[in-house]
């Protein structure tokens, strides 16, 4: 049998970095399984990481546990509760983490979180979440659409009709280069932690479309992919979260080149403690939800270049 030595070392390489990437992880989660209040989006990510390596864990039913309790709660901020703007990409997003640790037997779907989360569709086919400074009202975004239809697709929960609307109110908001605006007058904001800059949107509503069956024939998609190749060629400008949902794309898609890009970019950019943080973030350190979603693109995706070990679970996603 011919080795390949290259390849085994690089296969060493992505193990360590995704092991430091989970122990970041753990020894960064709080006690209650989170990483801090209002903090569902970096859980969100976080818990699906550690579940891929390790599934039942403590620390990962841990995570899943607090997860499921804010899932569940009305009051929850992220539903509108204590006064807070309710928005649908936060609920989309942990929906979608069960769906894909298979671990939606832990919540009440159809009478209760997929209920909830499907009010927040409006007529245009979009879900309402971001708010919009200009205007002063919240308005329907691809972040919040493309989050809730990962969440609502991959539950199984969310009718045809529906879906397609959606889809199609995606498919409105892309430019001429292949990207995405964030809404029909925007097209990104730095402050906007799922979906601060054109790539990492871009990556998320292709990832939407690709749970919503459109291939890569699709004149949406191969513009959408070449925006991605294009902007893996210039380092994803710097971008930690838009190089991991990049990754995940390109694996999707079967693009092992830039799949290899991306996976090196990323190992690049990893920190001396293990986890990663995007440029644009305002903290100065590692975070869960870019490590989150970077330890999740590196064993999902990653594997595909490098035949590292993805751990005990099994790729699930789209």
């Amino acid at each position: 049998m011919e080795v390949n030595l290259f390849q085994s070392v690089e296969a060493l390489s992505q193990n360590g970095s995704i092991t430091a990437a989970i122990n970041w992880l753990m020894l960064n989660q709080q006690s209650n399984g989170s990483y801090g209040s209002f903090t569902e989006p970096q859980t969100a990510p976080a818990a699906y990481a550690m579940w891929i390596r390790f599934q039942d864990s403590a620390k990962v039913l841990l995570s899943y546990s607090w997860l499921k309790n804010q899932l569940q709660n009305s009051t929850t901020w992220f539903w509108g509760g204590g006064g807070n703007i309710a928005e649908a990409d936060i609920p989309g997003e942990i929906l979608y983490t069960f769906s894909q640790s298979q671990n939606l037997h832990m919540l009440n779907l159809l009478s209760g979180v997929t209920a909830n989360l499907t009010k927040f569709q409006q007529a245009n086919g979009g879900f309402l979440g971001y708010f919009d400074t200009a205007s002063n009202k919240q308005v329907t975004s691809s972040v919040d659409t493309a989050m809730a239809l990962l969440g609502l697709i991959s539950s199984n929960s969310i009718p045809a009709t529906k879906e397609q609307s959606a889809v199609n109110y995606l498919l409105s908001l892309q430019n001429p280069d292949g990207s995405f605006n964030l809404t029909k007058t925007l097209r990104s904001n730095s402050l906007y932690s799922l979906g601060p800059e054109p790539i990492s949107i871009t990556a998320l509503v292709t990832l939407a479309l690709k749970q919503a069956s459109l291939s890569i024939g699709n004149s949406t998609i191969s513009s959408a992919i070449t925006y991605l190749v294009s902007s893996a060629s210039a380092n994803f400008g710097g971008h930690v979260y838009a190089a991991a949902l990049s990754l995940l794309v390109f694996s999707q898609f079967s693009d092992t080149g830039e799949v290899t890009i991306a996976d090196n970019f990323l190992l690049q950019q990893q920190d001396a403690d293990g986890g990663f943080r995007d440029i644009i973030r305002s903290s100065t350190g590692s975070n869960a939800l870019d490590t989150g979603w970077a330890a999740t693109a590196l064993q999902l995706g990653g594997s595909i270049c490098c035949n590292g070990p993805s751990g005990g679970g099994r790729m699930y996603i789209m």
